[in-house]
Parts: structure tokens; sequence; C-alpha cells
């Protein structure tokens, strides 16, 4: 199936979802105005304030839907046939749908992110989770991702460090800083040394990406 073709069945799926979803919101408007929970304007239509809200659930509804997708198909049917989920570039629709529907959808910028950086498209990688942490500003896991690509794929320490220590400064836990914490070590050592060993690191491992 080529990338045009799954990009069509991403928007018709989107279609889909969304039709159903103005269906089930027709059908339920009268009760929520009678139950209370949705306010009628004076023409007897619910608020504006009211739809903005609704139609902002049902992104969140779909966004979730289409994640469904994807989790089926690469744990599911592509790691079933032998592949690497990683380099399963179909699901790269999906994924921008899922993050233009959501903003906020952390996991969907991390599989996006290790899916275009393990097949090379490192530019892409960086613009897709950059977009993330615009959108999220204080998730740790996106500026770890972000100083992952630079310094496993980039083999670039120096510009990594920045990305790990704001990573480390939003981490909430005590074992994600100490995981973080030793990875920013790590980078000051090898910008310092001028040396690269990722590959005697076993801190650092290309598959963190996704987690």
């Amino acid at each position: 199936m080529t990338r045009r073709q799954n990009a069509v069945n991403c928007w018709a799926l989107f279609f889909v979802l969304i039709v159903t979803a103005g269906a089930l919101d027709n059908s339920i408007t009268p009760m929520g105005i009678a139950e209370g929970y949705l306010v009628s304007s004076n023409g007897g239509t619910p608020s504006m304030e009211a739809v903005v809200h609704a139609a902002g659930e049902f992104r969140l509804v779909v966004a979730n839907l289409l994640w469904m997708k994807v989790v089926d198909h690469y744990h599911h049917q592509f790691l079933a046939k032998g592949g690497e989920w990683n380099h399963n570039t179909a699901l790269m629709p999906y994924l921008r749908m899922i993050v233009w529907l959501d903003p906020h959808f952390i996991e969907a910028y991390e599989v996006g992110g290790s899916i275009l950086a393990a097949t090379h498209r490192y530019k892409d990688a960086d613009d897709y989770l950059g977009q993330g942490t615009r959108s999220n500003t204080d998730s740790w896991q996106l500026y770890y991702d972000r100083a992952m690509l630079r310094a496993w794929y980039e083999k670039n320490p120096r510009a990594a460090l920045p990305f790990a220590q704001h990573a480390l400064e939003c981490s909430d836990d005590s074992f994600t800083r100490h995981r973080i914490g030793k990875f920013c070590n790590t980078l000051e050592h090898a910008v310092l040394s001028k040396q690269i060993t990722w590959a005697q690191e076993p801190n650092i491992k290309a598959q963190e990406i996704s987690q």
C-alpha cells in the first residue's frame, strides 16, 4: 500500500468517525439540554460555548480511536509478520492526524518521532517532535527524545545536551530524574572529551526514544 493510499485511508476513517460523532451529538443534544449539562441559547439551540466544548471532546475521542488503530496495526499485525515497528512508515498519516486532533497526545509524538528517526528522516523527526514540544512545553519525554535524536542518530552531544537538561528540569519523579541525570552526565563528558562512545554506554539505547 502506497503512502498516498495510507493517507486517503486515514482521512476516510477520520471522516467516518466525525460523521458518527456528529450523528451521536445530534441525538444526545436534546437530552443534554433537558438534563442541564448543555445550555440552550434564546433560539433554543445549545450555546456556542457548549458546542465548542462538545467539539473538543469529540476530537479527543476520534484521536483515541485512531490511536487504537495504530496500536492494533503495529502490535498485532506488523510485528506478527516479523516487521520492526519503528520502520512502519504506514503509521505516519494516522499519527499526524492524532496530534492534529489532540496536540497533547505525547505517545503519538514519541512513536512518530521514533519511526522518522529510524528511517533516517532526521529533520522530519525533529520537526515532528518540535511540534510536540511547542504544544507540550513541560513534557520531559519529548525533550528527551529530541536529545536522543541528536545524541544517538546525529552523534552530536553538544546539540543534545540542552534538550537533555530541559528534560531533566521537567521530570517529575526520582527514577526519571536519575536516568536523565546520568544521560546528561554522559553528554557532558562527551562534550568535554570530544569523544562519542554511544555503543559502549549501557544507559543510552536507541530503543529508549520510544519509551
